[in-house]
């Protein structure tokens, strides 16, 4: 099972995210930013919306990743948006590893 959980952020990361979550770096960059910065997914995708994420905030990501979806660039049988300051977290310390996600999203999808 394929699960990625989308951390949008508009800092540069200095961290890497475990399995499952990746950075999606968000607002309207320059031509230079996604050169220094194509190693992130980020929301300058076609007909983007990311000019307007200081009115939208995450959804100009959840827009991209929609369009990523729908242009075939992302394929996942599970997909999630989180803030970077707002992680989907055990506890105080340590983020749900991909196990224990896809776990969860199973559970769920039999219950649905």
């Amino acid at each position: 099972m394929n699960v990625k959980i989308y951390t949008a952020t508009h800092l540069e990361p200095v961290f890497d995210l475990p399995v499952p979550y990746q950075f999606i770096l968000t607002g309207d960059f320059k031509k230079e930013d996604g050169e220094r910065l194509g190693y992130i997914t980020h929301d300058s995708v076609e007909n983007n919306i990311s000019y307007k994420n200081k009115y939208y905030s995450e959804i100009s990501a959840l827009y991209s990743i929609k369009v990523m979806v729908d242009n075939g660039v992302i394929t996942s049988d599970f997909l999630g948006l989180t803030h970077y300051r707002r992680f989907f977290v055990k506890d105080k310390v340590f983020f749900k590893r991909k196990k224990e996600t896809t776990r969860l999203l199973m559970r769920y999808r039999q219950t649905s």
